[in-house]
Formats: C-alpha cells, structure tokens, sequence
C-alpha cells in the first residue's frame, strides 16, 4: 500500500528547501503510517532517507460480517488492505448495522470500538492462556444504552458459537462489575472464573455460554438451558 501511494506522489525539486517537508507532509496522510514518526533527510546522491513507522492492525471491523476496515493498536481506522483469508487470521469487532465508521486515519471515536481496543490485550493473553479459538469480539446482547458514548460491555467469541461474557475491560471503570461480596471483578479474577468453569467442563465442551462478568457465574448450554455449577465460582 505504501508503493501505491508513493507511485501517486507529485514530483519535486529536491533543490526546493521546502521538498522535505512536502514530502513528510504528503507521507503522513497514508492511513498505514503513525504521523508523528515520519521524517525526511537528504541522502545524496541516492534522494532522500524517509524514516516511518507502520501502524499494527489488531482488529477487524466487520458489518453485516463483511469487512468494511482494520483498527490499529493506537485506535485507529486502517483502510482495508489484506485478502479475507489473511483478514481471518485478526480477531473481529462486529458493529451494528447504523453505526458509522470513521475515515481511515481516523481514530475510532465510537464507545463501542475505543473499548474493543482497550480489551484487545485482555482477549489476546485469554486466547493464549486457555487455547480458546477467540475469533471476535462483539457487544454483549442484553445491553441497551441510551446515548452512544456509554461504554459497552463485551462478549468474547469463539469460532464455534461459544459465547463469554467478559464485560468491560480493566481500563474502563466499572463499579457494578463486583462479585457476590462486592469486590471488583478484575481482569485476574475473571480469568481465575473462567479457569474453574474450564476445570468442570474441560474445552467448555457443550456449553453455550459463560457469564463472568455477573456476581454469580453463570453457564447455558447451546440450547441456553442453565447448567449446574458443582461448587459456587467466586
């Protein structure tokens, strides 16, 4: 993406003391690209030495399921640029049907997205903690917010159905997410929850979905009937 861009520059006098700055001025609109990081040096007789540093996709956003762009580390919107197969290899943050996406370059302004972002390390270091085939992340069903700056909680998906309700990320202040005897659910004692649900029912094998984020855990079978707990999750 960047040769396409720069195949599409204007040409310049490098004698013009002004041509660097047009230069980094032009480099820093490619969306790929951290604006802050771009700088030109004269390198002759070879031109010019431009240093930059290329944004990291961490998610895909997908409406309808259909890839409509790439959300960097930073929160930023990344135009879309990779083949589906390679987009299947990021985790996916689907948004409802009505919500706009920014411009690519753009940092996500949307609550739902800027908390996809924040809880991006969290799902990262669950996939790698449990095995799980995370494949997405989405705003929990139940929710119903009355403006669109309120911060959802969210679910984790896996590529099989598997739903866990995970809530808000720990960045993201959250006083009713509090177990039975009021302590704060962090992200240590969501994964401890999770941790003894897997001890029970090894690879959450026939179930549909996980609560963590309640006072009480609470597990569903795929058909969403209750399963029984041997002992009381904290």
């Amino acid at each position: 993406m960047f040769d396409v861009a720069m195949s599409k520059a204007p040409k310049l006098n490098l004698d013009d003391p002004s041509s660097l700055k047009l230069i980094e001025d032009y480099v820093r609109q490619v969306p790929w690209i951290d604006p802050s990081s771009v700088q030109a040096h004269l390198a002759m007789p070879q031109g010019v030495r431009l240093y930059y540093k290329s944004l990291i996709p961490a998610l895909v956003i997908r409406q309808y399921s259909r890839p409509v762009g790439l959300l960097s580390l930073e929160g930023k919107v990344l135009p879309p640029g990779f083949s589906e197969q390679q987009l299947n290899r990021f985790i996916s943050i689907h948004i409802p049907k009505d919500a706009e996406l920014p411009s690519p370059g753009d940092v996500a302004s949307a609550a739902l997205l800027q908390e996809a972002v924040r809880a991006f390390p969290e799902v990262d270091q669950l996939k790698a903690l449990t095995k799980l085939n995370i494949v997405s992340i989405q705003q929990q069903s139940d929710f119903r917010a009355t403006t669109k700056t309120i911060v959802p909680p969210l679910s984790f998906v896996t590529a099989d159905g598997l739903e866990i309700e995970w809530g808000r990320s720990t960045l993201t202040p959250d006083p009713f997410s509090v177990d039975a005897q009021k302590r704060p659910l962090t992200l240590e004692r969501k994964g401890y929850r999770l941790k003894q649900v897997m001890q029970q029912f090894p690879n959450l094998a026939g179930v549909g979905r996980v609560v963590l984020d309640d006072p009480q855990v609470k597990v569903f079978d795929r058909r969403g009937k209750p399963l029984d707990l041997k002992n009381d999750i904290l």
